[in-house]
């Protein structure tokens, strides 16, 4: 991805529509694109859709931004796991998904949360600065 190519896309918006923008985003750069794949490219174009005072696009960006971070850190977090491979080929990952799931959203008696995502979560709260 080209951060010069992204910005010219973005800068036809007012010519050509954000529908537009999204379609030439994905386009290779060669086409004037910018070889954005097209999750990438529709989060530029809701963004783009944006309505509201700077103040409310810019609360909508740090909303987004947030939750992509939380996102991040559970695919960081996925990936350390699969990567800690035991002797008989068992990832961490592999251990977590095996445990007992709890009824409720805590560790208890040797299971894990019922929902996986709360439990890498915690996880990842144990572990701040350890993962990449």
């Amino acid at each position: 991805m080209n951060d010069i190519q992204v910005l010219r896309c973005i800068d036809k918006c007012d010519k050509i529509g954000v529908d537009e923008v999204v379609m030439l985003l994905q386009k290779p750069d060669n086409e004037f694109g910018a070889n954005l794949d097209a999750v990438r490219a529709n989060l530029i174009g809701q963004f783009l859709q944006s309505r509201g005072s700077d103040e409310q696009i810019l609360q909508k960006m740090r909303d987004f931004f947030s939750h992509a971070n939380r996102v991040m850190a559970r695919l960081h977090m996925i990936t350390f796991l699969e990567n800690d491979e035991r002797e008989d080929g068992t990832t961490g990952f592999d251990l977590l998904l095996n445990m007992r799931p709890n009824d409720d959203e805590t560790w208890a008696d040797g299971g894990r949360p019922k929902n996986i995502t709360f439990a890498i979560d915690d996880i990842i709260n144990e572990m701040k600065g350890q993962i990449p």
